[in-house]
């Protein structure tokens, strides 16, 4: 048993995934044991990549970033290409009105829409 004064571990669970983090290694592993023996889990190691955020580290920082998620969101869309513009439509355009049926299925439309509002609320 190990024991420590001021020791801590932080757990970030989402859905079937679990970050582990702490101030003390050695606890850190005795816990992610007990976990292991409690539950089904395989370990992969250093956090690399989690909920679209990637995570890098050197000696003395921590870096994260979301540049992967943004052009894999980008490259879903078709638009890896684009060029890019400095403002999202041309001054004075006159919208025209759409006449016929309503787009059949939503379901890409609102997962795109997903996509940005999680990107805009996790912004770094």
């Amino acid at each position: 048993m190990l024991r420590r004064c001021n020791t801590e571990i932080y757990l970030l669970v989402y859905v079937d995934d679990i970050i582990i983090s702490g101030n003390h290694s050695d606890v850190i592993h005795k816990f992610k044991d007990y976990l292991g023996n409690c539950f089904h889990m395989k370990d992969l190691g250093k956090l690399k990549y989690f909920c679209g955020i990637e995570v890098a580290r050197n000696a003395t920082c921590i870096f994260l970033s979301q540049h992967k998620y943004a052009l894999d969101l980008i490259s879903d869309c078709g638009l890896l290409g684009a060029k890019p513009a400095s403002i999202p439509i041309e001054q004075n355009y006159q919208l025209a009105l759409v006449e016929g049926a309503d787009l059949k299925d939503s379901t890409g439309y609102r997962s795109l829409i997903g996509q940005l509002i999680y990107l805009t609320v996790t912004h770094l």
